[in-house]
C-alpha cells in the first residue's frame, strides 16, 4: 500500500558509460503510450536512456499514482528516474489530484500533468494557446481543426502513427507549451493552468536540454 509519507528506498546510481533507466507510467491505454514509445526511439534519447513504459487503467488521480508506485515496486531492475504521465481532468477531480501529488512526492515519482488532457500537448505541436477547455472531448474538437487540415482525417486516440505524424513538430510543441505555462499562465502550477501541459519538461529532460 502506498503511503503519503516518504518511503525510504535508494536507487542505484547508473554506472559510468551506462544508460540511465527511466520508468514512465501512463494513465491511459493508448495515446500517451503511443506517443512516448515513438519519442524514446529518437536516436539522441535512445543512446542515453533505457526507457520502460507501462500502460495504466485510468481511474481517480490518486489511484493512478498508487498503481504507478505498485508497478515501480514490481520492477526487477534499477530505475534512476520515475514518471507518471496523467491528465488533470475536471475541477471536480481536484481533491483526488491533490492526493495524487502528495503520493507522488512522497515516493519519488515525478508527475507530468496535462490540463485538462494529454491532447493539449498534441495540440501544442500546431499552436501556442492557453485557451481553457471543459474536458478532453472539447480539446479533441479543437485539435481536430489542425488534424484534418494536416492529415485529412479525424484524430483518434488509438492511432499508432500519432508520433510519426508529429515528430517533426516537437521543437514547436516544447516552445509553445513552455511559453503557455511559464508566460501565459505566469508560471503557476499545471493543475491550476487550464489549458497547459508539462510534457515538454519530460521531453527536455530526455533530450538533455535542461
Amino acid at each position: 500500500m502506498v503511503r503519503s509519507s516518504r518511503l525510504s528506498f535508494q536507487r542505484p546510481r547508473a554506472r559510468r558509460n551506462e544508460k540511465a533507466t527511466v520508468f514512465i507510467y501512463c494513465e491511459g491505454q493508448d495515446t500517451e503510450r503511443i506517443y512516448l514509445d515513438g519519442l524514446k526511439k529518437i536516436d539522441e534519447i535512445a543512446k542515453n536512456f533505457d526507457i520502460k513504459i507501462k500502460r495504466g487503467k485510468g481511474g481517480d488521480r490518486d489511484q493512478i499514482v498508487t498503481r504507478a508506485w505498485d508497478a515501480i515496486q514490481s520492477l526487477d531492475y534499477q530505475r534512476d528516474h520515475c514518471y507518471c504521465v496523467m491528465d488533470v481532468e475536471t475541477v471536480a477531480a481536484r481533491g483526488s489530484l491533490d492526493k495524487a501529488v502528495k503520493i507522488a512526492s512522497a515516493n519519488n515519482i515525478k508527475l507530468i500533468l496535462s490540463n485538462p488532457a494529454f491532447e493539449v500537448w498534441l495540440r501544442s505541436h500546431f499552436v501556442r494557446s492557453s485557451a481553457a477547455f471543459d474536458n478532453c472531448d472539447h480539446v479533441i474538437t479543437d485539435l481536430n481543426k489542425y488534424w484534418r487540415k494536416n492529415y485529412k482525417i479525424d484524430y483518434s486516440k488509438s492511432d499508432d502513427t500519432i508520433f510519426n505524424k508529429l515528430s517533426c513538430l516537437i521543437d514547436d510543441a516544447v516552445s509553445n507549451s513552455a511559453q503557455v505555462l511559464e508566460c501565459d499562465h505566469s508560471g503557476c502550477s499545471c493543475q491550476d493552468a487550464n489549458s497547459s501541459s508539462e510534457v515538454y519538461k519530460l521531453v527536455n529532460f530526455l533530450l538533455k536540454k535542461r
